[in-house]
């Protein structure tokens, strides 16, 4: 009978995570946070970084640095879109953008 060893679960916070790897294949469960960037060291093993709880709307790119190396991918980023708005005086109107931001690597 074969011993699946699993690894750990990390949660990030809606501060600058720096989460190192635990053992086997991790879980790590983030937050897309605007003007914030998380960095994650996932070690060895098959791990999973999870946005999915993710509550606001904003939604998240992953870009794999060489997802067709043999073993899987040995790194990447994270990006987002946050939408964002600011009031103009002059015009009395809100202008209406989003900030593009890297949020984890």
């Amino acid at each position: 009978m074969p011993i699946n060893v699993i690894g750990q679960v990390f949660f990030g916070t809606h501060n600058a995570d720096h989460l190192t790897p635990g053992f086997g294949s991790d879980s790590y469960v983030m937050t897309a946070d605007n003007f914030v960037t998380d960095s994650i060291d996932g070690g060895s093993g098959n791990d999973t970084v999870d946005y999915s709880h993710q509550q606001d709307g904003v939604g998240v790119t992953v870009t794999l640095t060489d997802p067709a190396s043999a073993g899987g991918a040995s790194g990447g980023t994270v990006t987002a879109d946050f939408p964002m708005q600011l009031y103009n005086p002059s015009t009395g109107k809100y202008m209406q953008f989003e900030h593009h931001q890297v949020v984890a690597t």
